[in-house]
């Protein structure tokens, strides 16, 4: 169906005419192909171009919506910028009718011009948003004509890889200490095995790191999930002064581009390759792992290292061998070297992350004190789940937890168990859950009351450092108190709800054992208020045997609770706060 330009993009095509540098070279028409409305344009440095061509050709990509919606800028195919620079898309793929390159350029980000990657914030008036857009890809152009996209002081970018959307991914963890193990060490080439995370599709995660003979160098240590994973393969690796690219700033497309990248740096990627493919020739695809350090900011040292893989072919094995060469390890390299390592051979890049603790945790992380600690709950229902979930979402990683109940369907109203968690502990639900939510939770669950009787159990709940029942049971309590903890203090926290979550109670003490009485003292006209607060209404009953109350409260409430108790939790570890007995009492007047 035929689209009529609005008066509004009309408009903003005539603003175009204000800015010197910008010529009109193709009036707005509508690509069904993309379903944008699409104008091409000549930019015209001048004599300000030095590292980039003096004049090129652009194609804007504006949405339908205008002045709404989205506008990209892409390099013409013809008389568009020939290389790719930092802030810019990757070179990819594009059919052959399409006009432009998939490498547009970032123009809300402005940290190329000291804005140390902050977004500003754009017009949305229909006359002068286009003309923004065009004003910030000059101001890009000129940037990009004196080198000067990434300035010292902006933080580091890598050039973007493409991989497929729906392909394996490899995961890694670097940070500043393995930086410093890597440091010490002068091997350029060895072996890392990967393993497949449980029920985790699509993702590798590099398990160790060992040079050319097997000797480990790195082991990440790995949350449950990925070390009861299945070891899928073994990887070679290779590692490099700096990130390889062509030209300015493109990541290499075919294994003919990559050792040109790997040569500037003085790698020959043909012998060090050599010394390690032996090692994986069984009929097998296997990874490729390019290695190089990186800094967090532009012109200060590399911190850490990061890795790029290639999924390689499958090497030249058993009798294969080149023509004219006998099947024995050169012979089957110079098959690899002439066919399937070719320079004309398409790279098959793979998506690579970080999984390291602090980068996957950098959205929002509890205290680095509190992520430390070996953290009992006991008592997984409505509150417990949602604290247990929110430590283990904040970055702790050793959790255990202790329950007797096995999940019912009363219980998903407020639960973080499923329809297909029903008749199972609820200590093993959540459990299962946290553990693939992190790839370093190394989560317990135990079906058992405290103090559970297993030997193994019992080592788990006495290796702790941090103490929470969250069962408002005065028997737990007795049972806290009684317990022959090992003679070193521990922090204790005892956690409940009052009648519809309104108010949460919240005591904690540091201790070898837990102090009952001083819990008591401060809870129990806490106990006699919520009791006449409430002494008007009538009980919710559930047939289960005999008719049992239920506890009230929304789940809303449940969950603002449990945050409320994640934070001051978090403040009492920071801060040491918990030598004296605390008892604290978050009151929601707002609760209905």
């Amino acid at each position: 169906m035929a689209r009529e330009l609005s008066e509004e993009l009309l408009a903003a095509r005539r603003a175009l005419d204000g800015l010197p540098e910008v010529s009109l070279l193709e009036d707005l028409e509508w690509d069904e192909g993309v379903q944008r409305w699409v104008l091409k344009i000549g930019i015209d440095l001048g004599a300000d171009a030095t590292e980039v061509e003096a004049r090129t050709e652009w194609y804007v990509l504006i949405h339908p919506t205008y002045p709404r919606g989205s506008i990209s800028i892409h390099p013409a195919r013809t008389g568009g910028l020939t290389d790719v620079r930092e802030h810019q898309a990757a070179l990819g793929s594009a059919t052959p009718s399409q006009r432009w390159t998939t490498a547009d350029i970032c123009v809300r980000v402005k940290s190329w011009l000291g804005y140390r990657g902050a977004f500003e914030s754009e017009p949305r008036d229909h006359h002068l948003r286009l003309s923004w857009y065009a004003e910030r890809a000059i101001e890009w152009l000129k940037a990009a004509a004196t080198n000067t996209l990434a300035v010292a002081g902006e933080y580091f970018e890598l050039p973007q890889v493409i991989a497929p959307p729906l392909g394996d991914a490899v995961a890694f963890a670097e940070d500043r200490a393995t930086f410093g193990v890597w440091q010490t060490r002068h091997d350029m080439v060895g072996l890392a095995r990967l393993r497949r995370p449980n029920q985790v599709p699509r993702r590798l995660v590099v398990y160790a790191v060992e040079d050319r003979a097997g000797n480990e160098i790195l082991s990440p240590g790995w949350g449950r999930q990925v070390r009861e994973g299945s070891e899928t393969e073994s990887a070679i690796w290779i590692r490099m002064s700096n990130v390889p690219v062509v030209g300015h700033w493109r990541v290499p497309s075919t294994w003919g581009e990559l050792r040109t990248a790997c040569a500037k740096l003085g790698c020959d990627l043909d012998t060090e390759m050599q010394t390690v493919l032996g090692r994986i020739r069984d009929g097998r695809p296997h990874v490729m792992m390019l290695g190089f350090p990186i800094p967090r900011i532009v012109g200060e040292l590399p911190v850490r290292m990061h890795w790029w893989c290639i999924r390689l072919p499958v090497l030249s094995w058993g009798r294969e061998r080149a023509d004219g060469f006998r099947a024995d390890d050169e012979g089957q390299w110079q098959r690899d070297r002439q066919e399937l390592l070719a320079n004309n051979v398409a790279l098959r890049w793979l998506a690579t992350e970080n999984w390291d603790r602090e980068e996957v945790s950098a959205r929002g992380r509890l205290s680095e004190s509190l992520r430390g600690q070996r953290i009992l709950i006991i008592g997984v229902g409505s509150l417990g789940s949602a604290i247990a979930e929110l430590l283990v979402r904040g970055g702790v990683r050793e959790l255990v937890l202790l329950d007797p109940d096995l999940l019912e369907a009363g219980n998903l109203v407020r639960h973080l168990g499923l329809l297909t968690n029903l008749d199972t502990p609820k200590a093993a639900v959540m459990a299962e859950r946290l553990n693939s939510a992190s790839p370093h939770a190394d989560v317990t669950g135990i079906w058992a009351a405290f103090p559970p009787l297993d030997v193994d159990a019992t080592l788990a709940v006495e290796l702790t450092d941090v103490v929470i029942d969250v069962t408002a049971s005065d028997d737990l309590l007795d049972e806290l108190e009684a317990y022959p903890w090992p003679a070193r203090s521990r922090l204790f926290c005892s956690v409940s709800l009052g009648i519809d979550a309104r108010r949460l109670f919240f005591f904690a003490h540091t201790s070898p054992v837990f102090d009952r009485e001083s819990f008591l003292k401060e809870f129990e006209p806490w106990r006699s208020r919520e009791l006449d607060d409430n002494k008007d209404r009538s009980p919710i009953y559930e047939p289960i045997g005999c008719y049992h109350p239920l506890f009230p409260a929304r789940v809303d409430r449940v969950w603002r609770q449990a945050a409320r108790a994640v934070e001051h939790l978090d403040h009492i570890v920071g801060s040491r706060a918990g030598s004296v007995p605390s008892f604290t009492v978050f009151d929601d007047e707002s609760a209905g």
